[in-house]
């Protein structure tokens, strides 16, 4: 998988799409189904009905032969909040992660030893490099809001001194 991964820095854009699982155009898709739908998005689990929509005339799933695929998802939790909840969707996530930013800041040495843990857990869970499950209605999500209470948690456990 490594190997796959270092052809990417050094090959045309087709080894490219290959070694991203062709993804490049399913994020391009969410990119323009955010770019249209800038405020609100398309809602959420809106991605597979809306994807024939906008997808490009060149991209590659909505081309494949004998029968095309329409991705679920963005395979990218960030995209997939951009396109399915809009700005406002992407600037609530982007105050959570302020917000848990700050807080960890202003904690003691021994209280960011025990939180960043779980923080590290979240950031990994959440933005993961290129692929992940359809965040919304899946069991990840769960699995992420357990680990997200938990790091928030921590961030609000007071030293006994």
């Amino acid at each position: 998988r490594f190997g796959q991964a270092i052809k990417a820095f050094t090959e045309d854009r087709s080894t490219l799409n290959a070694v991203l699982g062709e993804r490049p155009d399913i994020w391009g898709t969410a990119l323009t189904m955010f770019a249209a739908h800038p405020v609100n998005g398309i809602g959420p689990r809106g991605f597979r009905s809306a994807y024939p929509d906008y997808a490009s005339p060149d991209d590659y799933w909505m081309n494949l032969q004998p029968e095309r695929q329409i991705p679920a998802h963005p395979h990218q939790l960030a995209l997939e909040i951009l396109a399915e909840t809009g700005g406002i969707g992407g600037l609530g996530a982007l105050a959570a992660v302020v917000l848990l930013v700050r807080r960890y800041r202003q904690l003691s040495p021994a209280a960011r030893m025990r939180a960043g843990p779980w923080l590290i857990c979240l950031m990994i869970a959440t933005f993961p490099a290129n692929i992940h499950k359809a965040f919304y209605g899946h069991f990840v999500a769960t699995l992420v809001w357990w680990i997200a209470a938990a790091a928030i948690a921590s961030l609000f456990v007071h030293d006994s001194e």
